[in-house]
């Protein structure tokens, strides 16, 4: 458990004891300690959790219109006796198609409409006129008819689209393009199709609709392994128009495998301070060569003054193509990635702690081609735990006041972890733990911030390059043991705890308006405070959303 690798490392010295309890008892003091034990053993709420936020905490539903927001309703589904069976229960539930509207409502699963159906969707159109399509969140019942298992969607992302449905049963199409994919494709891949075709399309209007539209009987057709394989070579082909290098692997999971032009080359920034078994496991994690082409590792050198860090650098450069940068100043992480870029040669940087290590080196290949594509910012991958949990899984800007990891102590079984873990993702930021870039879009940007000297560099890295129109990205295909502070400890002393109190409000300062606003990733029906998958408390009302304000998506 975190708990238990945080408490190992405070007694590493008597003095990191003392302020480690100094911590606690100051957490509690200010209310803050329940909190943080919860992030510490996060989970997905249950169906009971469910059922009482319900009662007690969504927002009515919308007032049914008196004219239907679509002309037509169509059941895509591969059986026509279910299809006829969903059909009449939605011709019973639903208003009136409205010939003069210019959008279809595909439904691709057994579902029973919510109330607000109809009420969420014409409210959406009216409130963008020109969206191309729009989708809202679902849940299921059991048996017993009783509400379990919600589906609260992102925004619009497009990264999630080449892989698999990110909009769930129901997709209210007005793009011409995607209604005619849909009306081309095969029964029960109607809504694959339009999907596929919106992923293709930079900078489509696809509106996430927050709020539970209908409730699935029994499981989602698209959640099937043969579903998957069709629409990921959908996918294959959505991404190859959006300019990228891609192929197709047919495994027992298909995914969209992609690939960096031939001309790329990569050079992995590493910084260090003493603690050479650290580097020696990081750096064993590498591949030598990545492609034909040599793996350059440049380390920067924070003034070790352990010996053995000089011996393991001159023994590992007589089998590999590493550097060595002295920089013996006060930490400033911002700073020592800067210079390490300053000296390498690569066209794409990684930039990865002395405590972390790849599961596999196919994790640097994923991380490299995601980076090289012509729509990404940073690139990142799960980071875990010693003890098998997610450290990262991205990052949400604006929970637990400026930033935190999602999924932070889950079990990679969680419902969450699992849901997260179908495809590739667009987040708001990734950890700089591990953090992949092409160093023509960092250097555009300006690199990392030396103000944010050891916290919140690498969301605003990320921030601002998003805001330079590119996504970032988290893929579940490169997967990372980070030992979270094995290098440097944690933030326990008072002057620690000032200096990241003077960069929390840096950040404030600079993406306040953003931290303001419900991260893309996330759900408004979610809890900005505590464990990100916790339901917020209160009554929720959020209003249809576009999703990032930059970027092509």
């Amino acid at each position: 458990m975190r708990v238990v690798s945080r408490l190992r490392d405070a007694t590493r010295s008597p003095q990191r004891l003392w302020w480690f309890g100094v911590r606690v008892v100051r957490l509690a003091l200010r209310g803050e300690l329940p909190g943080m034990l919860a992030r510490l053993r996060a989970c997905s709420p249950d169906a009971t959790e469910y059922r009482a936020w319900l009662r007690e905490s969504v927002d009515s539903p919308e007032v049914a219109p008196t004219a239907s927001p679509w002309r037509e309703v169509r059941v895509d589904l591969a059986s026509e006796t279910a299809r006829a069976r969903v059909a009449a229960r939605l011709a019973a539930s639903l208003p009136a198609p409205n010939a003069g509207a210019d959008a279809v409502l595909w439904v691709g699963a057994d579902v029973a409409p919510d109330a607000s159906l109809a009420g969420r969707f014409a409210a959406a159109l009216a409130a963008f006129p020109d969206a191309q399509a729009a989708y809202a969140d679902y849940d299921h019942l059991d048996a017993q008819g009783r509400r379990e298992r919600p589906v609260l969607a992102s925004a619009w992302d497009a990264e999630q689209a080449f892989e698999r449905n990110p909009c769930g049963p129901l997709l209210l199409v007005r793009d011409r393009a995607a209604l005619t994919a849909s009306e081309r494709a095969p029964a029960g891949e109607a809504i694959s199709a339009a999907v596929a075709e919106l992923a293709a399309t930079t900078g489509a209007r696809v509106l996430h609709v927050p709020g539970i539209a209908c409730h699935a009987i029994g499981e989602v057709p698209d959640s099937g392994v043969e579903w998957r394989l069709r629409h990921a070579r959908r996918g294959v082909e959505a991404a190859r128009h959006r300019g990228a290098d891609v192929g197709f692997d047919s495994g027992s999971a298909p995914t969209v495998r992609f690939r960096a032009p031939a001309e790329v080359t990569l050079s992995v920034v590493v910084a260090v301070r003493d603690r050479a078994e650290l580097l020696r496991r990081c750096v064993a994690s590498l591949p030598v060569a990545l492609e034909g082409r040599a793996v350059e590792i440049v380390v920067v050198d924070n003034g070790s003054t352990d010996p053995e860090v000089a011996s393991l650098c001159r023994e590992l450069a007589r089998a590999r193509s590493l550097r060595v940068v002295p920089r013996p100043e006060p930490f400033n992480f911002a700073a020592l990635c800067n210079a390490g870029t300053a000296q390498a040669s690569g066209s794409v940087l990684l930039f990865l702690n002395n405590d972390a290590r790849f599961a596999s080196p196919d994790g640097v290949a994923e991380l490299v081609a995601l980076a090289a594509r012509p729509w990404t910012g940073a690139a990142g991958p799960w980071l875990f735990y010693e003890d098998g949990r997610v450290q990262s899984a991205g990052v949400l800007v604006g929970v637990n006041r400026t930033a935190t990891s999602a999924l932070a102590g889950f079990a990679p079984g969680d419902a969450a972890a699992v849901g997260w873990s179908a495809s590739r993702r667009r987040v708001s930021a990734v950890m700089g733990a591990c953090l992949a870039v092409e160093r023509r879009k960092f250097t555009a940007v300006g690199g990392f911030d030396e103000g944010f000297a050891v916290s919140h560099n690498e969301v605003d890295l990320c921030l601002r390059l998003e805001r330079a129109g590119y996504a970032n990205v988290v893929t579940p295909y490169a997967r990372v043991l980070h030992v979270e502070g094995a290098s440097r400890g944690y933030e326990v002393e008072p002057a620690e705890r000032v200096r990241l109190a003077e960069e929390e409000g840096r950040f404030l300062a600079r993406w306040g308006k953003r931290a303001a606003a419900t991260d893309p990733a996330h759900h408004p029906w979610l809890a900005r405070e505590g464990n990100p998958f916790d339901f917020a408390p209160g009554p929720v009302a959020a209003g249809p959303r576009l999703g990032w304000s930059a970027g092509d998506d």
